[in-house]
């Protein structure tokens, strides 16, 4: 094969913190543009007040979650707008950045979960000679339209912030959505080749591109990044992993952390999470890392992961990907070339 597949679970989930600036800029145009009250509205809903973020850095990924759906709902047309047309949006997020050599360590150190930076997906990475693919998988069973919202923000910042860092035009080969792009969003992405109607979400970067020298100039010093709060979902998740494929009940789970049931559920509500939700991630992204990595045998498959039959395996995956086990590994083969190579 003329490349590699790699899969990363790199879902944020809950009350895994992450870096507020991306939201936290559309926040304060929000405010320069419908004024106070428009942000106390959005703080309302959310219950918390998320235009302090900026001065924590952090907030938990949830409120990134709930603010976009809400902007997104109200006020399209300031998620859609390019970070890059605001010079100052991406000096929080470039900051994390400035010390990598080229784009495509800033790309795996995010893959590898090395930067506390939003993950609405886990990830996989078709690795090319000419090209790098970054496929979105939902483990998190999200909905459509909230992945559609937090895909097209994702993209906006990451390539304002690769602008920054190379100090010249980004333009990924390609940018790949399930759903029509969001008109207000189509007019500020810079992509000569964006297609709709695909299997995943995704965006294709040329490695020649990548692997350039970083010659922007960062306007922000290096982050000092403060102590990140523990997570409890993160915990959690940690302790089913360890403990996979006899996966314990939630009554278990609270004696293995040494709390009661009540607050176990009640931590992990604090968060908009379920314990049942996390037990599906959790077997989902065993499930995908076999399949993806090991090209494992699908019955093989499903009794290391203790399933009764074949074919319950096939509907839990189908539940939790949107694909039959064999449908997704054939979408997924195809993304392994340029739409150029396949015509």
């Amino acid at each position: 094969m003329g490349f590699q597949i790699g899969y990363q679970s790199t879902l944020r989930v809950g009350d895994q913190p992450c870096s507020a600036s991306g939201v936290q800029r559309i926040i304060a145009h929000l405010q320069a543009k419908e004024g106070e009250q428009a942000v106390a509205k959005l703080n309302a809903h959310l219950g918390v007040a998320f235009s302090s973020a900026v001065a924590h850095q952090f907030v938990p990924m949830w409120q990134i979650e709930a603010a976009l759906d809400y902007l997104q709902q109200h006020y399209p047309s300031l998620v859609a707008i390019s970070s890059r047309l605001s010079p100052n949006w991406v000096d929080d997020l470039a900051s994390l950045l400035a010390n990598f050599d080229n784009l495509e360590q800033v790309i795996t150190a995010l893959v590898n979960q090395q930067l506390p930076v939003a993950q609405f997906a886990d990830t996989v990475v078709i690795s090319h000679d000419s090209f790098v693919r970054i496929i979105w998988i939902n483990t998190g069973r999200s909905p459509l339209d909230s992945l559609h919202v937090q895909f097209q923000h994702s993209i906006n910042m990451m390539c304002s912030v690769a602008e920054r860092l190379l100090g010249e035009p980004f333009l990924p080969l390609e940018i790949a959505l399930v759903k029509q792009p969001d008109a207000d969003w189509l007019q500020n992405i810079r992509c000569q080749n964006i297609r709709s109607q695909a299997p995943f979400y995704s965006w294709t970067l040329s490695r020649k591109q990548l692997q350039q020298p970083l010659n922007g100039q960062i306007d922000a010093a290096p982050l000092a990044l403060q102590k990140i709060q523990d997570s409890f979902a993160e915990q959690v998740i940690a302790a089913l992993r360890q403990r996979f494929p006899q996966l314990p009940t939630m009554e278990q789970m609270a004696q293995c952390l040494d709390v009661s049931d009540r607050t176990l559920r009640r931590k992990l509500a604090a968060g908009k999470s379920r314990y049942q939700n996390l037990i599906y991630q959790v077997r989902c992204q065993h499930a995908l890392r076999q399949l993806v990595t090991e090209r494992a045998d699908v019955a093989s498959l499903a009794e290391q992961m203790g399933f009764n039959d074949v074919s319950h395996f096939r509907q839990s995956f189908k539940h939790w990907t949107g694909f039959a086990p064999g449908d997704f590994m054939n979408a997924l083969d195809k993304e392994c070339f340029l739409p150029s190579d396949n015509s």
